[in-house]
């Protein structure tokens, strides 16, 4: 369901936390106000944040409750949905997402400009 999120003020897409079942700002990670009347029509419409099972490099954040694949950016593992980083991963672990999640980046094909 598209609407203007209360905390970044951008139209963008909500759906609801298969975990907290709250709804979730696709662009901000965070969980705006919204009325209860659409979050039981999300519920109804079955309007999930969907979590691929088994993909690699998935964690659970601790802050968002998601369990989603992770991205690299800068020194950080950040979580793809809500872009905190995975503050309780080792230094070790770190440098090899970070390192394999780069070396994907470059072995992937380059996308056309639009």
């Amino acid at each position: 369901m598209y609407v203007l999120c209360s905390l970044c003020n951008e139209q963008t897409e909500v759906k609801l936390s298969r975990n907290t079942k709250m709804p979730i700002c696709g662009a901000c990670g965070g969980e705006p106000t919204i009325s209860s009347f659409m979050i039981v029509s999300m519920k109804s419409n079955s309007d999930w944040w969907e979590t691929k099972k088994g993909q690699a490099f998935s964690f659970k954040c601790e802050h968002c409750d998601e369990t989603t694949p992770a991205t690299a950016s800068d020194d950080h593992v950040v979580c793809s949905v809500c872009n905190n980083d995975y503050s309780k991963m080792s230094a070790i672990m770190i440098r090899t997402v970070k390192g394999i999640l780069q070396k994907q980046a470059a072995d992937a094909p380059p996308q056309p400009d639009a």
